[in-house]
């Protein structure tokens, strides 16, 4: 059968048009997809526009995988070039499930991935390594080697942070083998890319950092020196400013551990140049004005410390608000997190039991990082008058009587111990100049940390006024007190508080 002239040019031009369709879909796929390859190699301030255009570009034809790609970097942009943790988790929380019913492992281990991080800058430890071990999961199951090696050590490596730190000191021998048993395996997997491209080398220096980080909690500074060099000679060379600032404060943070205090100013003051400039990592700057002046501090230059303590209080104003506005947002996600998962297993009422607890868990979080930085906020004048005076009456009969003009400066000192400040040491050396060197003539073996309890001990501080108000446990100052003890060779019967006073 003959088909009419017109309907067969319908007929033909119905194809072309659904071939051009089809065509057209396949090339917006393909723009879209290599913009993805772009952005996985760097993200910086302007990747917005680049990922923004790649959602319109995605819905413009109902592409889905890159819808839900496009808003996973989305959040990742957030939260690495904004530090908004916030905005990061409200967009994970709106596509992860469907994300999660997708076959694209790439993108649900970026996600989880993200997701960590963001918990863990909260200090949502528990939280976080929950994310990390689902992000390792679907990151072996990714195809293309590259992105696997990257992803898997980006996750061992925050595993292994999570047991390095400041908590370092408390923790098992077991956890810190745990630490480096994870740091190691990411750094084995980011030396496959170190041959790579930009992101590669990049991902293989972040390793050396982890490394560095981790030797230098554990004090063996000849490892971390080697490897956080190694690791600014890699990013030094790529000229990417922005890792070079982070590794410049990290650098310092390592030579302010070594004591070599004018080193660790000047890579402070590197890092802080780099922010000033690129804009880029502004949240760094509050870490990098504290350490500064603590660094001045001990180099005994008093209008820089004041200078750099004044910076640090104005910035970590604005950080308090901001953290307590990232932790509420975590509760929600961390809530909706357990209400999908027990749905079918649990009561509406316990459900409501664990959102409680974990909002009453926050709480307590918000309260200590509050009272560390506002301690003598939280005290009003009449306890604090009442605690001076105590202690000015104890000190006058243990000692000499103090003239009137040194008993005002003693009871600065005494305040400044009382409210944490980062002054106390330099304020109390200025009052017992000869202190520190007479105890460290009867035991030459004494650190820093002995001199520091020493000085609290001088001023009649008992162990649990020391935990307080040094923010430790009162365990943890018994135990420092019995070694100081051995150090002084002072015996069971020995007073050390009568001791010490003396000096």
């Amino acid at each position: 059968m003959v088909v009419p002239f017109n309907k067969r040019l319908v007929f033909c031009l119905f194809l072309i048009c659904s071939f051009s369709v089809l065509m057209f879909s396949q090339t917006t796929k393909q723009k879209v997809d290599l913009l993805f390859l772009k952005l996985d190699k760097t993200i910086n301030k302007t990747s917005i526009v680049k990922i923004d255009s790649a959602y319109a570009m995605s819905k413009s034809i109902n592409y889905k995988s890159g819808m839900l790609k496009s808003q996973v970097f989305k959040a990742a942009w957030y939260l690495n070039c904004n530090d908004d943790v916030k905005s990061c988790l409200k967009i994970l929380k709106a596509i992860e499930p469907e994300a999660l019913d997708s076959e694209d492992f790439d993108m649900i281990s970026y996600l989880k991935l993200t997701k960590g991080v963001s918990y863990f800058n909260l200090m949502f430890t528990e939280e976080a390594k929950k994310e990390f071990d689902l992000a390792l999961m679907y990151a072996e199951k990714i195809h293309n080697s590259k992105i696997r090696h990257n992803r898997k050590g980006t996750i061992y490596i925050y595993i292994g942070s999570n047991f390095v730190g400041p908590k370092t000191t408390k923790r098992t021998t077991r956890s810190n083998q745990l630490a480096l048993a994870n740091l190691k395996k990411g750094y084995t997997e980011m030396s496959f890319l170190k041959n790579g491209n930009h992101t590669d080398k990049i991902a293989f220096a972040n390793s050396c950092r982890a490394l560095s980080y981790y030797y230098m909690h554990t004090e063996e500074f000849d490892l971390a020196e080697f490897y956080i060099n190694k690791s600014l000679k890699i990013v030094t060379i790529l000229e990417d400013k922005v890792e070079m600032s982070f590794i410049f404060s990290e650098r310092a943070y390592l030579y302010l551990a070594m004591k070599n205090f004018k080193e660790a100013i000047k890579n402070f003051e590197a890092s802080n140049s780099i922010i000033e400039n690129t804009k880029i990592g502004e949240h760094l700057l509050q870490h990098n004005y504290n350490n500064l002046a603590l660094a001045y501090e001990k180099l005994g230059d008093s209008e820089n410390q004041r200078k750099f303590l004044k910076k640090f209080n104005h910035i970590s104003r604005n950080a308090n608000v901001k953290f307590v506005d990232d932790v509420n947002q975590a509760v929600l996600n961390i809530s909706d997190d357990i209400k999908l998962k027990h749905k079918e297993e649990k009561g509406t009422l316990e459900i409501g039991i664990i959102i409680i607890s974990i909002a009453t868990i926050v709480l307590i979080i918000i309260a200590v990082f509050f009272l560390k930085r506002y301690k003598t906020e939280k005290n009003s004048k009449e306890e604090l008058k009442a605690l001076l005076d105590e202690k000015m009456k104890k000190l006058n009969s243990l000692s000499d009587k103090f003239s009137e003009k040194d008993e005002k400066e003693l009871a600065n000192v005494v305040s400044l111990a009382i409210s944490n400040d980062a002054s106390f040491l330099f304020k109390f050396n200025e009052l017992f100049p000869k202190f520190s060197e007479n105890l460290l003539k009867v035991s030459p073996s004494l650190k820093s940390s002995d001199l520091t309890i020493c000085s609290y001990i001088k001023l009649n501080f008992d162990t649990k006024e020391i935990a307080r108000y040094g923010g430790d446990s009162v365990r943890s100052v018994e135990s420092k007190k019995y070694r100081l003890r051995k150090k002084l060779n002072l015996t069971s019967t020995d007073d050390m508080n009568i001791f010490i006073a003396k000096f």
